[in-house]
């Protein structure tokens, strides 16, 4: 297990955004309980918000909408209040043409609100493909640990997937590709670390925290120049496009 400290969503904004330029913009969360899970809605309503905050702010100088999901709210799960703060952090980038950065430290669906928590995950797709066509990039930070749709949606299909030493990526978590029992199982629980995602390319690169503002700032400043000589053209390559 990672020793990595899990930060709320307001310290990886303070971590990662230029000093003072942070600005919250996603507005009051809902609460959402479909299946009426017993002490689910008393629980959602003694946080202090929801397992996703959306902000605006700039990384080197550079203006982007960061999205950072708080993993000391329900595990970072992401039920249908996360998914559509998501989705209207990518709105909110599309219209302001500028970058959208997910910050990812997430168990996966949040299983307490059932197939609604499950169709998020196309739903966030969908507005990463428009973002994508519109010509816009598309940064994750995969935060120890990222799993289950968040690594199935907003981490997969970004143009360029950051982690750091130590963190574990994949759809399913350590303990449920081990309980599997069998030998490839096993390995696929030794496959989601930092490491061996690097050697496979499922990562671009392998940052220490405390230099992961700085790897950002010089990925904006190439990829996404606030002058560029030549404007976006079309739909973003996404992962197999970029590696």
């Amino acid at each position: 297990m990672s020793g990595l400290e899990r930060l709320p969503a307001a310290g990886w904004a303070e971590l990662l955004l230029d000093a003072g330029t942070a600005a919250v913009t996603s507005d009051a969360p809902a609460i959402h309980d479909p299946l009426a899970w017993p002490g689910y809605a008393d629980r959602v309503a003694a946080e202090p918000d929801e397992a996703l905050v959306v902000f605006d702010g700039r990384c080197g100088g550079h203006p982007v909408v960061l999205a950072a999901f708080d993993f000391t709210v329900l595990g970072g799960s992401m039920g249908t209040e996360v998914g559509r703060r998501l989705r209207a952090g990518y709105d909110r980038a599309r219209a302001l043409a500028v970058p959208v950065v997910v910050l990812s430290c997430t168990g996966g669906a949040r299983m307490q609100e059932g197939m609604r928590s499950l169709v998020q995950m196309p739903a966030v797709v969908a507005a990463a493909l428009d973002h994508a066509a519109a010509g816009l990039l598309q940064l994750a930070i995969a935060a120890h640990p990222t799993t289950g749709g968040v690594h199935a949606s907003a981490v997969g299909v970004a143009d360029v997937v950051v982690t750091e030493p130590g963190a574990y990526m994949s759809f399913a978590g350590p303990r449920v590709a081990a309980a599997l029992g069998d030998a490839a199982s096993s390995a696929r629980a030794d496959g989601g670390s930092a490491g061996a995602l690097a050697a496979a390319g499922q990562v671009d690169a392998v940052v220490p925290r405390e230099e992961l503002a700085g790897w950002l700032a010089r990925v904006l400043a190439v990829a996404a120049p606030d002058d560029p000589v030549l404007a976006p053209t079309g739909v973003s390559g996404g992962p197999s496009g970029g590696r």
